[in-house]
């Protein structure tokens, strides 16, 4: 039984009518209307563009960190991210370790945690470990924004297994001329819908 959902939009309440679609890893295929090889096929004639492949950054580092897609899990690719993945626990083993001898800093928010340490020691070094996670978060968004990969994550994922990202779909749709509106479920009110993505022609 579909559902009825309303949304509220420039002053506006918008109806909605749930059209259920089979959760089966090809639902966002099916609400475009598209096969996987068309989608793939639009994406992968993106794949000379820098920017393009940019947005496809933090998407493919989930495929990689996840393991959804065997293939990508590469020597050099495993590195990287163990790489940024070993500053991240170096800064949060470090901020537990401060924490100990600074209880007032709890719950501060990152910016607010770091400038009130009252030891400069501490503030220099926090600064320069932080410093270190941002430079290797940046190369492996690099590597993932080579054409190599992102012709892999197209030619092996989203040709095959992978589920469409909001990336993906967003690109589609604006390669076909087609607005794209995704509204999603209120976390607060169930009946409830807001926009996660919109993207006009």
């Amino acid at each position: 039984m579909s559902r009825e959902y309303i949304a509220h939009q420039n002053n506006e309440t918008i109806y909605f009518q749930e059209i259920p679609v089979t959760g089966d890893g090809d639902c966002a295929f099916t609400a475009l209307g598209a096969t996987r090889q068309a989608v793939a096929d639009t994406l992968m004639a993106y794949a000379t563009h820098t920017e393009i492949r940019q947005r496809f950054q933090e998407e493919i580092i989930q495929v990689i960190t996840t393991n959804e897609l065997p293939s990508l899990k590469t020597a050099e690719s495993t590195k990287l991210y163990q790489a940024w993945n070993k500053h991240g626990i170096d800064i949060s083993d470090y901020k537990r370790r401060l924490l100990q001898t600074n209880p007032q800093l709890e719950n501060l928010n990152p910016d607010e945690f770091i400038n009130q340490l009252p030891n400069e020691q501490d503030h220099t070094k926090l600064l320069k470990m932080q410093r270190h996670e941002v430079q290797a978060h940046e190369t492996l968004e690099q590597y993932c924004s080579s054409e190599t990969v992102f012709k892999a994550y197209i030619s092996e994922g989203i040709m095959k297994e992978l589920w469409l990202g909001y990336q993906g779909i967003q690109l589609f749709c604006e390669a076909k001329k087609i607005n794209l509106c995704i509204w999603v479920p209120d976390a607060k009110k169930t009946d409830t819908l807001i926009l996660k993505l919109e993207s006009k022609v």
